[in-house]
């Protein structure tokens, strides 16, 4: 006979903790929310939208949210606490089931399947009447991209006729401004879907932000002084104070700019999808009140995405006959008049404030998954100039940034204390990139380690044969014109070169530290280095690079530092700067075309050269099995310096004995092992680290059910109320 043991387990929870279950300290009032409902916030007569939920919560108050969609954005006026904090989640998990958009609801309903108007039959280009240029527009969740003239579409080249000399993709859109006329052109093998847009979900965003008056001059919002509004995102966090809001379990789709805004602080966003977002959640202060940080922010095991804008790129760079400005001219096409819709503007998080927490998120078919946008504290004005004010104590980790159009994270001058540690970046042209612009504050006390950097050969030799532009995988540098035009950086510091004068770049304090990390670029230049506008370099300095193993192109000492070689594959000019730069007790696995090794140059500070990765000890680079054999010769052979506790002394991600881990980007609420249910073992994770609080080593945030910082007889019947559910 089988045994339900499901079923008996629930009946000896229903005789033994009835009396614990009564006790437990409850959720203040759960509210229900169904899309179409009229009812009064219960669970058998539900409101009909999550505005009236936000409208009615209190501290302590869970917000459960029915599946369906929800054509509205959401601002909630109100806050929590510490204790109490509120919660929307959506009843029933899994990407879709619970979607907010900002979509145009007619066309994304076209109820009579016949909406889109063909206007070209033998090219399948459709048109449809809209009042705006969206920001996005999605067929059945595929991106499609913007173009800035008609004729772009037509051709699907940016040039003229169709000689694919710089070919657009296959995908494309067109906003008539003139005429209100949206047209799409979609793929012809119908890859993502059918080719007549009436047989598929067509997803069409609100306008790309608004527009502000200062000054009695109306301004078109940029990417980094925008205003805020309720076509701008698809829920949002209003006030300027500490919110303790939770977000759990959504999808967000098609906003105008932002899925998740958040004004105030205190905030987690756990286990959301983002589709078609431009960006994904975004703190900071409107455009008037600019002094306002947002800060202590926690986005957790979500999954942002512009998919497939790169899988169709590395298509159209593969494809015979292709120019090899096809890239930069599509990614970015800054030079048409939809610079607005330019994907550069897009990043995981934006305008972030201090002490951020982004860890165990899926990032990829994205240009950038942390942009600059990613930091601002907010913008002080100096002899009228804006500048921006660095946010600094983020911590990013455990993430995946995977098929990236150009970078994995970038700091620019914008971000400082910085702790980017145990995350994947598979593809990114470049995985790390601190470039500033804006003038000081330079960033500082930056750390890059216990990473996993890796990207294919192909991909490495795509970029080089197709966009005429070797990858690299760290990008440090920076140019005088660019930074020194700014009225605060009169008082900066400067001296002469031999040749020129050129102004000096010193990463403050403890500058940028890049150690134990395992990385394998092949065939990659090591390092972007200095800037050039007109002749006019800058130098650099404090910058360390120890405890790393490394696979890239030829090592050598045409260039020295000073402690160690430089890299003979450098993409930008070499200046007497770079030995500012340290190397010490690295791993080098030499990938350059013609196969030559030259050891003693690289025998400096105890760093080494091997021909392969299994010299090292390390099983699959590719696969991700970068743990160190019990022979490795990387094991005792680094260096500990700083007193930190993450510094090992063996070379690489992984130290010995260890394994490299990874973390799903979702799962559902209360499957605290993360195995993809929730059951009883879940119950017994909660209840072993019953008291821990967030200042405990052993405390586990998955396990705080109710998000309130101490795990306690509450989360154990949220897991148990789960589990019976």
């Amino acid at each position: 006979m089988k045994v339900n043991y499901k079923h008996l387990l629930k009946v000896a929870f229903a005789a033994s903790t009835m009396a614990f279950l009564i006790a437990l300290p409850a959720y203040a009032k759960t509210i229900w929310v169904a899309p179409g409902a009229s009812g009064t916030g219960a669970e058998d007569a539900p409101y009909g939208s999550i505005q009236k939920a936000a409208d009615a919560v209190e501290p302590g108050d869970v917000v459960m949210i029915k599946p369906g969609v929800y054509y509205e954005s959401v601002e909630l006026k109100k806050t929590g606490t510490a204790e109490k904090p509120i919660i929307f989640r959506a009843s029933e998990y899994g990407k879709n089931k619970v979607i907010i958009t900002g979509a145009d609801k007619t066309i994304r309903e076209n109820k009579a399947g016949d909406l889109w108007t063909c206007v070209d039959s033998e090219r399948g280009i459709y048109q449809v009447p809209l009042d705006h240029k969206p920001m996005r527009v999605l067929y059945n969740g595929a991106s499609i991209t913007a173009v800035g003239q008609y004729e772009f579409l037509r051709d699907r080249n940016y040039g003229e006729g169709e000689d694919y000399d710089f070919a657009t993709y296959k995908q494309t859109s067109y906003y008539d401004a003139d005429a209100k006329m949206l047209y799409v052109r979609l793929r012809d093998d119908e890859k993502y879907g059918k080719r007549n847009p009436n047989e598929n979900l067509m997803a069409v965003s609100p306008p790309a932000y608004s527009s502000y008056e200062e000054d009695g001059v109306t301004n078109s919002a940029s990417f980094d002084s925008y205003i805020i509004d309720d076509i701008s995102y698809n829920f949002a966090i209003i006030p300027e104070a500490e919110a303790h809001v939770v977000l759990y379990g959504l999808t967000f789709e098609t906003p105008g700019f932002t899925g998740v805004y958040v004004r105030g602080s205190d905030a987690v966003i756990s286990n959301c999808w983002f589709e078609g977002c431009a960006n994904a959640v975004c703190g900071g202060a409107r455009h008037d009140l600019d002094v306002y940080s947002s800060d202590r922010v926690t986005v957790e095991h979500c999954e942002w995405h512009s998919w497939p804008i790169a899988e169709d790129m590395f298509e159209l760079m593969n494809e015979e006959g292709t120019n090899v400005d096809t890239l930069r001219k599509t990614w970015q096409a800054k030079n048409q008049d939809y610079s607005i819709n330019c994907y550069e503007v897009g990043s995981l998080v934006g305008k972030a404030g201090d002490d951020w927490i982004i860890r165990n998120n899926y990032v990829h078919n994205v240009l950038d998954a942390l942009s600059f946008f990613a930091w601002s504290k907010y913008n002080e004005k100096i002899s009228g100039r804006s500048r921006n004010v660095t946010a600094r104590g983020a911590q990013i980790y455990g993430n995946r940034f995977e098929n990236l159009l150009d970078n994995g994270i970038e700091i620019e001058s914008r971000a400082s204390d910085l702790d980017i540690h145990h995350n994947e970046f598979i593809n990114n042209y470049e995985p790390f990139s601190s470039q500033p612009l804006n003038g000081a504050p330079w960033s500082e006390n930056i750390k890059f380690h216990h990473n996993y950097v890796w990207a294919s050969p192909e991909f490495v030799e795509m970029y080089a044969q197709k966009a005429n532009s070797r990858t690299s995988i760290f990008k440090i540098c920076f140019n005088q014109i660019t930074n020194w035009q700014f009225p605060w950086m009169e008082a900066e510091p400067f001296k002469t070169g031999p040749s020129r004068p050129a102004r000096t770049l010193s990463f403050p304090d403890r500058g940028v530290d890049i150690y134990n990390n395992t990385i394998y670029y092949p065939n990659a230049y090591f390092q972007t280095v200095s800037g050039r506008i007109g002749g006019d370099r800058g130098e650099k300095s404090n910058v360390r690079y120890y405890n790393n193993i490394i696979s890239c192109l030829v090592i050598s000492d045409k260039y020295p530092t000073k402690n160690g070689a430089f890299f003979d594959g450098v993409k930008g000019d070499l200046v007497s700067a770079n030995t500012g730069y340290e190397f010490d007790r690295n791993i080098y696995i030499i990938t350059n075309e013609d196969g030559d090794i030259n050891p003693e140059t690289v025998a400096m500070n105890g760093s080494m050269a091997f021909d392969t990765y299994t010299e090292v000890g390390v099983a699959s680079i590719a696969d991700g099995k970068i743990e160190l054999s019990a022979d490795s010769p990387a094991i005792g052979a680094g260096r500990r310096i700083l007193g930190e506790n993450d510094i090992t002394t063996d070379i690489g991600a992984v130290a010995e004995g260890e394994t490299w881990q990874t973390y799903p980007h979702a799962y559902p609420f209360g499957d605290v092992n993360c195995d993809g249910v929730v059951d009883a073992a879940d119950i017994a994770v909660v209840a072993d680290l019953m008291g821990a609080d967030k200042s405990s080593a052993v405390y586990n945030s998955r396990c705080d059910l109710d998000f309130n910082g101490v795990i306690d007889s509450a989360d154990t019947g949220l897991a148990m109320e789960e589990y019976l559910r």
